[in-house]
């Protein structure tokens, strides 16, 4: 079975060496993706469960049956062993997998992931064009079985899971293009991660860095009137102070033209007056502190270079022998540059200064669902109930990337001005694909009344 080719980026198909294979129905098509993407072998009861979930086992089970043979009779081949108890791709099937493909590609990145794209490695740039060659659209685009919510489900959370890791690998071919002066390869890919979400205004400033750095001011500012159109448009508000500080600079003609010796991403808006290489630890300004807890002081301060108010958390000077809490520390810093979420505040940056650990966040000014719940409880209705669904959103994606929270409580939603909830202090999360050596046997973290 040579040849044989399963394309799920974009409406799903299956080709062979020299034709397109034809699924008549929807359902023995989801059954053949799900199965060569999961990898291994799955019971009959969770397959049946899964895609008839309005049906009692007996007649679930016999719809699997029946779904399985109409796809052996389809392909004409062997393509999945159906078992007494299990169901999986047949062994001795060669099935090729646009998805697999992308994912393999990405792996093999490996160990110079965290040296790439700052440092040349050939190896690495062409798994990643290849990988993002592959993305020809949305996982599974157009496809969908509305009887199968679980189902739907698994297919929105992949869809999500693929785009953010198309968008890093976007990101990591525009870092190394622009180093390298390569603009026009730099702003094709910029191009193609905007196209991703318009409203992603991080997006649209590193085009517009981009632009400015190869000494296209006109499209830098054409960018600019695109991107505050936009946003007023979808969402009634204008771009932010980063953005219009880096529109100010191109205008003025204060932005470098020459590819930066870093990534665009950690190269800080020129403002007059002030040094666009300005270090982390020189750049933001402690003002106030505004709580003390287990392992971190916060304080209100200002970024001297965009002038916003921001969040600092540091670990307080008293653990900073203590391997564990700086380790839950970082991890911290860690889990939240991978969690990018409307309802989850969000990190601007990070860094180590003279053995104080810093994490720097979005300031959120509506102060915490636990001062509102005591000021004005009882809330509606309808508020609860577009609360818990924006939180339980925003829990959604970080259990998709493998991060379990475990301190969720009022205190630790923050309130943006206009009263959407901020997800926040993820010092005590769990990520799955670590070990669980942080929480010895007995022990427990978080906030045990909630």
């Amino acid at each position: 079975m040579i040849g044989l080719k399963l394309y799920l980026f974009g409406a799903p198909r299956l080709e062979s060496a020299d034709a397109s294979l034809s699924i008549s129905r929807r359902k023995g098509l989801a059954i053949l993706a799900y199965l060569a993407l999961k990898g291994q072998p799955q019971t009959r009861e969770a397959l049946a469960t899964l895609f008839w979930p309005d049906f009692d086992q007996s007649r679930a089970l016999s719809n699997l049956r029946r779904e399985l043979s109409r796809l052996k009779l389809g392909l004409g081949r062997e393509l999945i062993e159906a078992h007494r108890r299990q169901v999986e791709l047949a062994a001795q099937s060669v099935l090729w997998v646009d998805v697999k493909q992308f994912n393999q590609l990405l792996a093999q990145l490996g160990e110079h992931d965290s040296h790439f794209p700052d440092e040349e490695c050939p190896d690495c740039l062409t798994a990643l064009k290849e990988a993002v060659a592959l993305y020809s659209d949305r996982f599974l685009a157009g496809f969908n079985l509305p009887d199968c919510p679980e189902f739907d489900d698994w297919q929105f959370f992949e869809a999500e899971g693929l785009s953010q890791a198309l968008a890093e690998s976007l990101q990591k071919l525009i870092q190394w293009y622009a180093r390298t002066g390569e603009f026009n390869e730099a702003i094709r890919f910029a191009r193609r991660w905007l196209a991703l979400d318009p409203l992603h205004e991080p997006a649209h400033r590193e085009l517009m860095a981009i632009y400015g750095r190869a000494g296209q001011q006109a499209a830098a500012l054409r960018q600019y009137d695109e991107c505050a159109r936009i946003l007023e448009e979808e969402l009634g508000i204008e771009p932010d102070a980063g953005t219009r500080a880096l529109y100010e600079a191109i205008r003025l003609r204060k932005f470098p033209t020459e590819h930066p010796a870093a990534p665009l991403a950690l190269l800080p808006p020129r403002t007059p007056g002030t040094r666009a290489t300005l270090e982390p630890a020189g750049r933001y300004a402690a003002e106030t502190k505004i709580a003390v807890g287990g392992q971190g002081e916060v304080f209100l301060g200002r970024d001297k270079v965009s002038g916003d108010q921001v969040i600092l958390k540091q670990l307080r000077p008293e653990l900073a022998a203590d391997g564990e809490r700086v380790t839950r520390f970082i991890r911290e810093g860690e889990t939240l540059r991978h969690l990018q979420h409307p309802n989850i505040v969000r990190m601007l940056d990070a860094f180590e200064h003279d053995g104080r650990h810093c994490i720097v966040m979005e300031y959120v000014p509506g102060g915490t669902l636990r001062q509102l719940l005591e000021s004005a409880a009882p809330l509606p209705v309808e508020r609860i109930l577009s609360l818990g669904l924006e939180l339980a959103d925003a829990l959604g994606r970080a259990h998709h990337l493998g991060i379990i929270h475990r301190d969720l409580k009022p205190g630790n939603v923050l309130l943006a001005a206009d009263g959407t909830p901020r997800l926040t202090d993820f010092g005590t999360a769990r990520l799955e694909r670590d070990d669980v050596r942080l929480t010895r046997t007995g022990t427990l973290v978080g906030s045990p009344a909630y």
